[in-house]
């Protein structure tokens, strides 16, 4: 039971965060460059 809540939290954490990350690499792409 426990390992089938982990799996839950891990899967929830990876869609959580990926999303995030690309958002905070597209920002840091677009501050460090001028507008095309």
């Amino acid at each position: 039971m426990g390992n089938l809540i982990f799996r839950g939290a891990s899967r929830l954490d990876a869609f959580s965060v990926y999303p995030f990350q690309t958002w905070l690499l597209c920002y840091a792409l677009g501050s460090t460059t001028d507008t095309p």
